[in-house]
This record gives C-alpha cells, sequence and structure tokens, in this order.
C-alpha cells in the first residue's frame, strides 16, 4: 500500500464533517436536509462502509490531516478523544466534505468540481479513526508563523483480519476538548403532548380561513401569505406580530366542521415573485361551533387638525379581511386507546412494503421512498407511521381530517385499505 498524507482546512456551518464518495450515495439523492445526522440513516450508511461523520461541536474552520500513516508525536500529545469507524473504498479516492455536496434534496455543489477534499486510496476495507486535536493547547500554538497542529488527524489503515469496527448510534461528538469523553449519545427529541387551551383562548373568537393544503397534527404545512394573512396586519411591515396569532384552519368552514389549530412559525418573501410564505404548524383538531363574520383589520390612527397648532388622532373603521373570519371553535383533545403491538406491527410492515422498489405506492413518494423506508422501520408510533400516510396519500383536506380524527385503532385500518386501494 502507498502511504499518502495531505492536509486541508474546510468550513462548517453544520457542526458536521462527513468523508464517503459520492458514487456510493447516489441512492440517497431524494434524502432530506441533513439526513446524515438521523440515526437510521447513520448507522445503515455507516454499516455498509459508505459513510464517516462526526460532530465537531461547533460551527467553524477545521484543519484536518488524512493519512495512511499513525500519527506523529506532537499529534498522539494532544489527542483528546478519538472514534473507529468501518470504510469500504470502492472507487481509488474519498472525499471530506462539510455536508454541502453530499447527495440529498439541498445539494448545494458538485464535489467532481472541486479541486480540493480528494484522497487517494488503494480499494479495499479500512478501519479508520478520527482523532480530535486539542492544537491550541501546545505551547507556542498562538504565535504568529507557528506550524499548529490540525483539529482532526484521520488515520486509514487496511482492516485485513483486524476486526471491524461497530457502528456508531449516530454521528460521534469529537470537539478536540480536554477532559470531554467522544459520545455517540442520540437524543430524545419527541416534543410534549400539546394541550390546546393552553394554545389558545376557546372562550374567545379566533381567525380562520379555508386551504387544502392543511396536514394532521404535528406536521407542517404553508400557504401564500399574501392573499390570506398580510392583510390583517395593521402594519405590513410587522408581521411579526403572525407568530402570536392562533389560527384554525379547515377544508370548509361552517358549524361542525373540523379544522386544525395552527400556530405561524415560518416565513419567507421573494423578491422577485412580490410574494410572502408562511408556514404553519398543525397543533391539534377543533370542531367549529360558529362563525360571526368577517375578520376585521383594524386601521391605524389617522391625524386630524383643530385650529392651527393643535392636533388629534381619530381611529378610522375597521376593514374586513378577505378571505378570513371569525371563528368560535372548540378542541378535541380527547384520550384514546393505543392500538396493539401486533396491529401496530402490521401497520408498520405494510408502509415499509408499499415502499419497496416497484411498488405504486413507492412511485407516488418518488426518489425519497427509500429513505421513509428506512427511518420507519423500527421504533414508530402510530401518530408517526399515520402522519406520514396523511401527508403522502392522495388525499383532500377533509379527508385528512376526518382520518385524524378517528381513534388510533380506526385511524390505522382505514389507512390500511386506502394504501392497499392506491
Amino acid at each position: 500500500m502507498t502511504t499518502s498524507s495531505t492536509t486541508l482546512t474546510l468550513g462548517t456551518d453544520v457542526a458536521h464533517l462527513l468523508i464517503y464518495h459520492p458514487d456510493d450515495l447516489k441512492h440517497t439523492e431524494g434524502w432530506p436536509l441533513g439526513w446524515y445526522s438521523e440515526p437510521a440513516c447513520y448507522q445503515s450508511e455507516s454499516a455498509a462502509g459508505r459513510l464517516i461523520a462526526w460532530c465537531t461541536g461547533s460551527d467553524g474552520g477545521f484543519k484536518v490531516r488524512l493519512t495512511t500513516e499513525a500519527r506523529t508525536h506532537r499529534e498522539e500529545k494532544f489527542t483528546r478523544q478519538s472514534w473507529a469507524f468501518r470504510y469500504t473504498v470502492t472507487q481509488g479516492r474519498i472525499f471530506i466534505d462539510n455536508s454541502d455536496c453530499l447527495w440529498g434534496e439541498s445539494r448545494m455543489e458538485d464535489p467532481f468540481a472541486m479541486i480540493e477534499g480528494w484522497f487517494d486510496l488503494d480499494p479495499g476495507y479500512y478501519n479508520v479513526t478520527v482523532h480530535a486535536v486539542e492544537w491550541n493547547a501546545e505551547p507556542g500554538s498562538d504565535t504568529e508563523g507557528f506550524d499548529s497542529l490540525p483539529n482532526y488527524v484521520v488515520t486509514f489503515h487496511h482492516r485485513a483480519s483486524a476486526p471491524a469496527p461497530n457502528v456508531a448510534r449516530c454521528p460521534p461528538t469529537l470537539t478536540g476538548a480536554e477532559g470531554e469523553a467522544p459520545s455517540d449519545h442520540v437524543y430524545n427529541n419527541t416534543p410534549a403532548p400539546i394541550v390546546l387551551n393552553d394554545e389558545a383562548d376557546f372562550s374567545n373568537i379566533i381567525a380562520g380561513f379555508e386551504s387544502n393544503a392543511l396536514l394532521p397534527p404535528g406536521d407542517h404545512f404553508s400557504v401564500d401569505g399574501a392573499l390570506i394573512l398580510e392583510p390583517m396586519l395593521e402594519d405590513p411591515d410587522q408581521s411579526s406580530g403572525l407568530f402570536d396569532l392562533p389560527f384554525i384552519v379547515a377544508a370548509k368552514l361552517e358549524p361542525g366542521a373540523l379544522g386544525v389549530l395552527c400556530s405561524v412559525d415560518q416565513a419567507g418573501y421573494y423578491p422577485e415573485e412580490k410574494r410572502a410564505t408562511y408556514g404553519f404548524r398543525s397543533l391539534g383538531l377543533v370542531r367549529i361551533t360558529a362563525i360571526e363574520g368577517g375578520w376585521m383589520r383594524p386601521q391605524p390612527k389617522a391625524p386630524e387638525k383643530r385650529g392651527l397648532f393643535s392636533f388629534h388622532s381619530s381611529t378610522q373603521k375597521p376593514v374586513p379581511v378577505a378571505g378570513v373570519y371569525r371563528l368560535r371553535a372548540e378542541p378535541l383533545n380527547s384520550a384514546a386507546t393505543p392500538p396493539s403491538d401486533s396491529l401496530l406491527t402490521g401497520f408498520r410492515t405494510r408502509i415499509i412494503s408499499a415502499l419497496e422498489p416497484g411498488q405504486k405506492f413507492a412511485g407516488h413518494i418518488g426518489a425519497s421512498a427509500n429513505y421513509y423506508a428506512l427511518t420507519l422501520a423500527s421504533g414508530t408510533s402510530e401518530a408517526t407511521l399515520s402522519t406520514f400516510l396523511l401527508r403522502h396519500l392522495p388525499l383532500t383536506a377533509a379527508e385528512r381530517l376526518t382520518l385524524a380524527a378517528l381513534s388510533p385503532t380506526d385511524r390505522i385500518r382505514a389507512l390500511s385499505e386506502l394504501l392497499l386501494t392506491l
């Protein structure tokens, strides 16, 4: 094996660095932004020897040395954490990246157009160790012109008869800080259950509008704000006020109809198209009990002159907002018995089978079907599985709401039947 070494500096704004060959990850082309940090995705690609990834602990610029040799004495002395990975070289070289060139929906650059970042390696099976170095702990490191140590040293060694390293649960955190242990701890980001009475005062009027874009509780959707939301503002430049205002969105506004209580959690403006888009978070189901006319937008006070020098302000008549109504509603915070384990397991199996290549549902999903098959494969709740189907099955907003309002057991049965008849 030819020995080689190269040193380069990479910047990252996602606090991660990755090693891979683009041709080995072509199957992730339709996967969402940041897929490499999701445990199911990371473990699958790492176990297959197609991906090395680690968390730097922060954004910034990092000096990295890739080598087929051992660390230097200086590097060993100031190494603070290390982690071993398995990797298979298939193309005779690998690429180190900050995720900008990684296959996925938000791929920003073409790695094959990059001059730096490539490292030649003989094809074969490797054990690769990433060593995090506390470079600024070395005496003289703050001196101008000093040949400072790298933040990371990545060593590549042919596996031969050596065992392959265990697969980390997620990209391990290697900061280079003394006293910190390396960690592949997976954090539980499951949000706390939403209590709708805490999100809105249902004794008051709540603004509402119709949309076929709305999705079930726990999901997000977007609407064109130029037509619906911005006319609600006294001052169009004060759009932040919409983030504090709950909305009810329904397929049809009428007493007895189901709707979703939502909050605005994103806003984007497209200057070329002169339009704004607002993202909504679906909080939970409600039932509309009454419609009390259109929503009125208060007008700013107009100055009125009295005498030569005295002025006072008068309030102008409120203006109706087209498409937005004054609603009364009641929350549907009903507790439901969870489905049996066997019913949930069968439900998950049917979804994953429908996501296999060649299946009609997989074709409907597109390039991300294999991503969902992977992430839904284990440890998934009924709410996650049902929300996935409610989002991706060809349903109207009214059909989504009707299905979302069913008990978990009835919802599984109804969605399973729809999946089979797709």
